[in-house]
């Protein structure tokens, strides 16, 4: 997964874009999983349905890590690399760059992480929106979980 990620390295950030002129988050995602062998769908809101949650403290290399960047669903992807960083089509950075998740910008925005089984290429949606909306709902309310503790810091200063 990583080679194919670092492959578009550098490659121009497009809203709505999907190829080397330019490409947005959730196509590169979708572009490096295919490349990989697996079928992803097109939007961050549509590929945060794949996958299983993860704790952020358990996170691997390879797991997609969401983010509310401009909606209060998921509207940004990277993926996980290791050492706390990402690689993601960033469009404050205006390409797809290597960025350290512990940045304020990305942990006050972070809702979850998932990962996708590296055994299954033929993905199913694992999830519904009405499901994460609950999965980050129950999980404010669980003040022991860190991904929680983000979503209550962040949802305390807007």
């Amino acid at each position: 997964m990583y080679k194919y990620a670092i492959g578009l390295l550098g490659t121009k950030y497009r809203f709505g874009g999907d190829d080397i002129n330019g490409i947005d988050c959730s196509s590169f995602v979708q572009h490096v999983f295919e490349l990989a062998g697996y079928k992803m769908p097109r939007t961050a809101r549509e590929q945060a349905l794949y996958g299983y949650f993860v704790r952020k403290e358990n996170i691997k290399p390879g797991d997609l890590l969401f983010f509310a960047t401009y909606a209060s669903y998921p509207s940004h992807v990277g993926i996980y690399i290791g050492n706390g960083k990402m690689i993601h089509a960033s469009s404050k950075g205006g390409k797809v760059e290597i960025t350290d998740i512990n940045q304020e910008y990305y942990v006050k925005r972070f809702l979850f992480a998932k990962r996708i089984p590296a055994n299954i290429k033929e993905l199913t949606p694992q999830d519904s929106m009405e499901s994460i909306d609950s999965y980050i709902n129950e999980s404010k309310n669980n003040k022991e979980d860190p991904i929680a503790k983000i979503i209550m810091e962040k949802n305390d200063k807007n």
